[in-house]
């Protein structure tokens, strides 16, 4: 676990390394694998959802991104009820399943193809169900 201090300045301090970094050394750790936990340096309060939230938007805002607009919207709508809820754990389930399958924990070759095109069809039935409740 890679500890990180955010300072009101914005500036982010990696305690693991005891050197500053940018939000971009941030996003390889955590493409590296990493786990991160950023807390704010006064406080001490848990700030790593909404720091990884700034990468995404910051990545989108540069280079657009994966969410789709609709997915967007859709996460945004339902954020604080059940069908939120009900969203989350489908996405973290379907996120779940694509990194074992990237991360090779699946039993074999034979059944990668399978898995991967069962998380394709997760996906998509997600990224349906999305558009019927934006509907």
């Amino acid at each position: 676990m890679i500890e990180v201090k955010k300072y009101a300045n914005r500036r982010l301090y990696d305690t693991t390394q005891s050197a500053y970094i940018t939000l971009a050394d941030l996003a390889m750790m955590v493409q590296n694998g990493h786990h991160v936990n950023i807390s704010d340096a006064k406080t001490g309060a848990d700030l790593t959802q909404s720091t990884l939230l700034q990468i995404l938007s910051e990545r989108h805002a540069q280079q657009g991104g994966a969410l789709s607009v609709e997915v967007l919207s859709a996460l945004i709508a339902y954020d604080n009820d059940e069908t939120g809820i009900a969203l989350a754990a489908h996405l973290n389930e379907a996120i779940a399943q694509f990194q074992a399958i990237q991360n090779g924990t699946m039993q074999d070759e034979g059944t990668k193809s399978a898995d991967i095109e069962e998380v394709k069809q997760a996906l998509l039935a997600l990224n349906a169900s999305f558009s019927r409740l934006k509907s």
